[in-house]
Parts: C-alpha cells; structure tokens; sequence
C-alpha cells in the first residue's frame, strides 16, 4: 500500500491543481528542512553550507528514495535508518 501511496503523492501523471499541491507540499517541505540546516550550522552541528541550496536536495533524496529503493523492496528499519544517516551526513553532521 506505501510505495502506491508515495507514487500517487509524488509521481503520478494529475491534472494541474493536484501537480500544484504537490509543489506547495514540497515547498512546504523545502522550507521546514531549511530552517533545520540553518539551525544546525548556526549551532555548530552542521558544516557551513547553503541551507536554501541544500534543503530542495534533501527533500528530493527523500522522494526519489521512497519511490524507488523503498519502493522497490520491502521496508525495514534498517533501510530507514540508513535514509536518515544518508541525510545526516550530506549535511556534515557530526558522529
């Protein structure tokens, strides 16, 4: 049921009104991520590095991730912990 459910939010072809809401959800997304990047650089957690830059790519790594290796296989908490530790260190987090 998940990987149908992250196709339809994510991928599917949609009439324009849904293909904005999904832009305005992403958006939406972009945003919270970019004040947890800037948070974390300014508290020293993070390396310096372009929040408005890095946000779009974090949430971008997450759909493509949900709609493939996720997808593709079964889930396990193992493979979600490996998706949160991809994100940690793309943004220079500290062990």
């Amino acid at each position: 049921m998940a990987p149908q459910f992250a196709w339809a939010l994510i991928a599917e072809p949609v009439d324009p009104a849904v293909d904005e809401a999904r832009i305005n959800f992403r958006r939406d997304y972009t945003a919270l991520f970019e004040k947890v990047v800037k948070r974390g650089v300014e508290s020293g957690e993070f390396c310096q590095q372009p929040a408005a830059l890095v946000a779009p790519a974090l949430v971008g790594a997450l759909a493509e991730s949900l709609l493939g290796p996720l997808a593709e296989s079964e889930r396990s908490s193992d493979m979600i912990d490996e998706l949160c530790l991809f994100c940690l260190r793309a943004v220079g987090a500290k062990d």
